[in-house]
């Protein structure tokens, strides 16, 4: 439920941030999160739609209520991300943006994505903003011809989900997903997106010719959960017809009985 609710509140915040203040609404009730003396509208960008390749620039607007001017610096940025405050410095009562631009080939990567970076300001014993993007960065196969799709890969998994029953809290459990081509290319694995920090994966190789198999083997962790869980692995490939494919790991898991 915690994962769930994270991925609607950054959607919302991503979707939020794209408009702009209606002299209508208040400046409190628009910058609706006072971090301080600096008040934000959104503090989460998912730049949806975007393609790997492509460069974009979305914006998220804020506000200074201090009395004096306030300007930003930030440290290690993920890669592909950087940051533009506008103006720099905000004087006081004043309205500004910060533009965000993603550069996808520079990030590297596929799928949905999640990082977070922190800004901080000159404001003395003003805490650091966290800033969260959840992008989405999908393959452009609208370039494909018509033979390059009849002849492209196609991903086949014996399963999309693994149950492990019931299992106490704290337990391990260990399951293999195969991926066969079943396609007449190369089927390369842009991606594998665990849900949470519980599962880790490894898969025995990322490029599968055709009418070839690969194992995805992924660990599970109960950890402290409890009761019934789902969770997701989201698998990337240059499928154009699934790129973006989802596996399941399910089952209970109940809690230790401390002794009395």
């Amino acid at each position: 439920m915690k994962k769930i609710t994270l991925i609607v509140v950054v959607l919302i915040l991503g979707l939020a941030s794209n408009a702009q203040r209606n002299p209508d609404i208040s400046i409190e009730r628009y910058y609706h999160i006072q971090k301080g003396k600096v008040w934000f509208h959104a503090l989460g960008k998912n730049f949806y739609p975007i393609s790997m390749g492509e460069v974009k620039t979305e914006e998220i607007l804020i506000y200074n209520s201090a009395d004096v001017p306030v300007s930003f610096t930030t440290k290690e940025l993920p890669d592909g991300y950087s940051l533009k405050f506008i103006p720099d410095p905000i004087p006081p009562k004043t309205e500004a943006r910060i533009e965000i631009t993603f550069d996808t080939q520079a990030h590297g990567k596929y799928g949905p994505l999640l990082s977070y970076f922190y800004v901080y300001s000159s404001i003395e014993g003003e805490r650091p903003y966290r800033m969260l993007m959840s992008p989405n960065v999908l393959e452009d196969f609208s370039v494909l011809s018509e033979k390059e799709k009849a002849d492209a890969p196609v991903v086949t998994f014996d399963k999309t989900e693994s149950d492990f029953g019931t299992l106490p809290q704290m337990s391990v459990f260990n399951d293999v997903f195969v991926l066969t081509n079943t396609g007449k290319s190369d089927l390369i694995i842009r991606n594998v997106k665990a849900g949470c920090g519980c599962t880790h994966t490894n898969t025995s190789r990322d490029i599968i010719p055709a009418g070839e198999s690969a194992e995805l083997a992924f660990e599970y962790r109960t950890l402290h959960k409890r009761g019934t869980q789902d969770s997701k692995i989201t698998v990337v490939t240059n499928d154009p017809n699934n790129p973006q494919m989802t596996l399941h790991i399910k089952g209970t898991v109940t809690e230790i009985e401390e002794d009395k």
